[in-house]
């Protein structure tokens, strides 16, 4: 038995998937989060949440914008998880998201600078979590302040996998490449889909300046120094904000998973009205074939570049032809769009958006909703309901 829910956040994202077996249930969350501005309906979901759900097996972090991660101190606080996946950031990368976090109060920006001073920190104050694994998407690991912490050399970076122990808690940097078994019938596939290597190039540029006058020999000095205090990090933020006009809100963790069904044929989709857990419309149901359930999760990517698009598809190109649920990119942004994913997938598939009703971003944007629906069904999620779906 199978099923999973896209929670009722708005302009966020929050993933709950049920995995049934004969003498387990496992239970995994992609992303915990919307915009501040549903900050209230977002706390009432995760409070009904942890009703039903006092444990997750596996957390998945995509990528360390609010609206996906906004949620997962109360979650933390409310259930014990076992296990936190997260994607790899460099110098670089942490830096850039200092630069284009949005406004936030005095708490919960002090929370998030610490959070990407350190992740390991911040997550290993919770008794429950036993594991946190990073997803490394190239060969080697560049050295960033979030390994340097840990004192890993650089030594053991190349090739192979790294395991260390951080107070009792197991710290991993994998390969995007490795598959994760969670067991005989659960696989995970992740994919780094971190800042492109020409954005990296630019930021080095547009600080060079800063570092010249500050005496940084490099980025990875910079970003210790930036993240050593409040003020430092303010006087960063303050001046050097237009180095972040280049969009970075298409970078994410992807996480496709790999279901064996040992029985059900059927896929039953609803709406489901959160507060009072009625079904707005009838139930749709669509079959099931190859006993086997794939869902792809897109966090927000682009797809709008054609190398790196390229490299999911073919990172995925055993899983993409028997794809059933795909997350839409990006809540429907149509500037993170490409036409060429449906190209590679059944018909039968189908997409869920999760956005907010009627939010300044236009999301999902028309032309995305029309791509899709021209061939595909597609389910929306917002903050009044939530998409629910059982295999039966």
């Amino acid at each position: 038995m199978h099923k999973f829910t896209y929670h009722n956040v708005g302009q966020g994202l929050f993933f709950e998937g049920r995995f049934q077996f004969e003498d387990q249930e496992i239970t995994i969350v992609y992303d915990c989060g919307a915009e501040k501005s549903y900050k209230s309906n977002l706390n009432s979901v995760i409070s009904k949440f942890q009703i039903s759900n006092k444990h997750i097996d596996i957390l998945v972090v995509s990528h360390f914008d609010f609206d996906h991660i906004s949620g997962i101190r109360q979650l933390l606080s409310q259930c014990t998880v076992s296990h936190i996946i997260l994607p790899y950031l460099t110098n670089e990368d942490i830096l850039i998201y200092l630069l284009t976090q949005r406004k936030a109060s005095p708490q919960e920006e002090s929370w998030y600078t610490e959070f990407l001073k350190n992740p390991y920190i911040i997550l290993s104050g919770f008794e429950s979590i036993k594991k946190i694994t990073f997803i490394v998407n190239e060969d080697e690991l560049d050295k960033s302040i979030w390994l340097e912490s840990l004192d890993i050399t650089n030594g053991n970076m190349e090739n192979e996998a790294i395991h260390t122990i951080y107070k009792q808690v197991e710290i991993d940097f994998k390969n995007s490449r490795d598959v994760h078994e969670v067991n005989a019938n659960l696989k995970l596939k992740f994919y780094n889909y971190a800042i492109s290597s020409q954005k990296e190039q630019a930021f080095k540029t547009r600080i060079k300046e800063e570092m010249r006058k500050r005496g940084d020999s490099s980025v990875h000095s910079l970003a210790l120094r930036v993240l050593s205090n409040s003020k430092e990090t303010e006087e960063f933020k303050t001046n050097y904000r237009y180095v972040s006009k280049s969009n970075h809100n298409n970078v994410s963790l992807l996480m496709m998973y790999d279901f064996k069904i040992t029985r059900g044929e059927i896929l039953k989709v609803a709406f489901q009205e959160e507060q009072l857990k009625l079904f707005n419309n009838a139930p749709q149901y669509y079959p099931l074939s190859n006993f086997r359930f794939v869902h792809f999760f897109t966090g927000d990517i682009s797809l709008k570049y054609v190398k790196k698009h390229l490299q999911i598809y073919e990172h995925y190109k055993d899983l993409l032809p028997h794809v059933d649920a795909i997350q839409v990119p990006h809540h429907g942004s149509k500037n993170n769009w490409n036409d060429d994913l449906l190209k590679l997938i059944p018909k039968k598939t189908i997409f869920i958006v999760s956005s907010g009703i009627h939010n300044q971003f236009g999301h999902p944007h028309t032309e995305v909703v029309d791509s899709i629906e021209a061939n595909h069904k597609m389910f929306k999620a917002n903050e009044t309901e939530s998409i629910y779906v059982e295999i039966l």
